[in-house]
């Protein structure tokens, strides 16, 4: 995408993701309004999700349209090892929510799963990529 398309994207994805909350939050109250009203409310969650998605992914693309390497290495790291954390992080969660489902407060849960996801993704990753049978069974 050009970088005009990107600076006029931005703006109407903020503006429309805005539009659809206020729609869907109205929409929420109002359970009596006709089937439209309610069908468009429950439309407009899905598309202020969107909005929002897609104003963050233009908010990252203009930001980081001019370098040409990122100087943090961890960035470095998770781009070499992204496609080995997808595959293995949610084993990883799976596991860490059994563990320590009830022992700890949510909040904690959900902070030490991403935490202990990312990282033992990552440390799998860099094993299977010794291998040359690893690296050809998952195409790196």
């Amino acid at each position: 995408m050009g970088k005009e398309f990107k600076k006029i994207l931005l703006p109407i994805s903020v503006v429309g993701s805005v539009a659809f909350f206020a729609i869907s939050y109205t929409a929420e109250i109002t359970t009596n309004g006709p089937a439209w009203f309610r069908m468009l409310g429950l439309l407009s969650v899905y598309l202020s999700s969107y909005m929002g998605i897609l104003m963050v992914y233009m908010s990252c693309a203009l930001r980081n349209e001019n370098r040409k390497e990122t100087k943090i290495k961890i960035w470095n790291i998770l781009k070499e090892k992204s496609f080995g954390i997808y595959l293995f992080h949610q084993q990883v969660i799976y596991l860490t929510i059994m563990w320590l489902n009830g022992r700890v407060h949510p909040v904690l849960q959900v902070c030490l799963s991403f935490v202990l996801a990312i990282t033992l993704a990552s440390i799998i990753t860099a094993i299977l990529q010794r291998f040359k049978l690893t690296k050809t069974l998952y195409g790196v």
